[in-house]
């Protein structure tokens, strides 16, 4: 049930981890182009791709701070799931990855945004089974 969640975690985990290394460089070219004559085209030709890498690490960053709802995301599907399939009369078997996602955004909007976002189960065309 927690697989879907916990790859989608490492993966923003690994990006925070490119960033900050990106990050790293991104301040030892600025800080080697900083040392440099203004008029030094070796300095002004590293602003640039320490400029890319200083973006590269802000979209990662954001990134993992979005990782961080799946948590909290995938805890309210599971306080919600249970309660919701029992108490669902109107379906005879057990309800289908169809049927989930559609109760769950009703029910929860935010937390179902989050798992949509980041293809977790019930919001993953891969696999139909919590």
């Amino acid at each position: 049930m927690w697989q879907g969640a916990r790859r989608a975690m490492l993966e923003r985990l690994r990006g925070g981890e490119y960033a900050a290394a990106c990050l790293a460089i991104a301040s030892a070219l600025f800080v080697f182009a900083a040392t440099r004559p203004e008029s030094d085209l070796l300095a002004i030709g590293l602003i640039i791709p320490a400029l890319l890498l200083l973006v590269f690490s802000i979209v990662k960053f954001a990134n993992l701070q979005q990782g961080a709802k799946i948590p909290a995301a995938r805890d309210a599907f599971d306080a919600w799931y249970g309660s919701w399939a029992l108490a669902d009369n109107s379906l005879k078997e057990r309800p289908t990855q169809e049927q989930t996602k559609e109760a769950f955004m009703r029910e929860s909007p935010q937390a179902a945004s989050a798992l949509r976002r980041f293809h977790v189960w019930p919001f993953n065309e891969r696999s139909s089974a919590p």
